[in-house]
């Protein structure tokens, strides 16, 4: 079974235990202490969860892969991992272990793994796997004349996992870009939520804190998982100018979340608007924390910027709850709170690149800052898709009226 270790110091990491001990099992526990810890809790979740999967099948089968590592009997593991390849794409749940491979009829389509969660347990199976050869096989024989030849076993275990790997992942369809909302859509949103809105779908009491909410995350572009980690302290004033500053506090003991937020970009600083500013200092004041007896307000043991009814922090799963309706407003399904931070990159690329006369690059660099990403990454392409298809298709009828011009002076 999986469940998640808190340390004293609030830090938190899934791990793999066995059900008849309930003691952690060796091997995952090392590779996530070792090389995964400082990932993001969600991150190292499915990876031991997938290493459970190929656990579970190997058990299944007879075939201990921890006693099998420890032996340094390598062979033996990748060719169950090639076999559980093949019982994985079979697409069954995998904490319903049949193995069996073959086409199954399941009762409910749940019953089934999608395409890109038989590449990703494969993927993290392998990384897995290839830690166990690093860290095993190099310590066959500590001879130096031996040593040419663990290399040379070490190289050929890797390149066989990769080909393994590479033989058994499957061809996902990619989804459609999300391309961002467009002027209209953010409009009517903003309509359709304001605290003062007589079709609010919203109830009274979080009517303010979600109109922040959507627009804190459409003015800077940041992730849900960095919004519910704000804290009051977060929104500062300075010199007439208002900043929201973004701060890893990953593993933070203070937080009382069953399931703590990560943070996957740099920390940095956001310049805000100073009406938004306003309204989140009112918020801060009148609306954060509940009303208990005698109409004052509730006592907070923690300093978390969003909060429930009850005043705890609030979760994932609330956010997304406040975009349910917002789906049906758009009649947009797959409408989420990241989609604003891809409307956001569309419109500040487009806002440097069409009004101040920025190139794109620039533009883009100037994104990486904004968006926490590193300063080579290539999010800004990914995140900007829309504007940059639409720059592109612009040159490109430049391009062609052009041709057609100078076909004009022959005729």
């Amino acid at each position: 079974m999986v469940r998640t270790v808190t340390h004293s110091t609030g830090e938190r990491i899934p791990l793999l235990f066995r059900l008849n001990t309930f003691q952690p099992v060796l091997l995952p526990l090392l590779w996530v202490t070792l090389t995964r810890r400082y990932k993001a809790s969600s991150t190292i979740d499915k990876d031991v969860r997938a290493i459970k999967a190929f656990y579970d099948y190997c058990w299944e089968t007879g075939f201990d892969p921890e006693l099998a590592t420890l032996d340094r009997n390598f062979d033996s593991i990748l060719a169950h991992y090639d076999r559980f390849a093949y019982w994985i794409k079979s697409k069954r749940k995998t904490d319903k272990v049949v193995a069996r491979v073959g086409n199954i009829k399941p009762d409910s389509p749940d019953e089934f793994l999608s395409s890109g969660a038989v590449n990703t347990y494969l993927g993290s199976v392998k990384l897995f796997l290839i830690w166990c050869v690093n860290r095993y096989v190099t310590h066959l024989s500590e001879k130096s004349d031996q040593l040419d030849k663990v290399l040379r076993r070490k190289d050929m275990l890797m390149k066989q996992l990769e080909r393994m790997f590479d033989a058994h992942v499957l061809t996902v369809k990619l989804r459609n870009k999300s391309d961002g909302l467009e002027p209209e859509q953010v409009s009517e949103i903003r309509n359709y939520i304001h605290p003062e809105a007589l079709e609010n779908p919203y109830p009274k009491s979080s009517r303010v804190r979600n109109w922040l909410i959507f627009n804190i995350m459409l003015e800077t572009g940041i992730r849900r998982s960095e919004l519910l980690k704000l804290q009051t302290i977060d929104v500062q004033e300075v010199n007439e100018r208002c900043f929201i500053v973004l701060v890893d506090r990953t593993g933070d003991p203070n937080d009382p979340r069953k399931y703590e937020p990560g943070f996957k970009t740099l920390e940095r600083t956001i310049e805000i608007t100073p009406n938004l500013y306003e309204v989140l200092d009112d918020y801060i004041d009148y609306f954060r924390r509940p009303t208990v007896s005698a109409g004052n307000p509730k006592k907070l043991q923690h300093m978390y910027l969003f909060t429930n009814y009850r005043g705890d922090p609030l979760g994932a799963k609330s956010i997304n709850a406040m975009f349910d309706p917002l789906k049906i407003k758009l009649n947009s399904p797959d409408f989420s709170p990241h989609k604003l931070r891809n409307t956001f990159a569309n419109e500040f690329l487009e806002f440097l690149v069409e009004s101040q006369k920025i190139s794109l690059e620039a533009a883009q660099d100037k994104l990486r800052y904004l968006g926490g990403w590193s300063p080579t990454s290539p999010m800004p392409q990914k995140y900007g898709h829309k504007y940059i298809a639409k720059l592109a298709n612009k040159f490109n009828r430049t391009r062609i009226q052009s041709a057609w011009e100078r076909v004009r002076q022959y005729e």
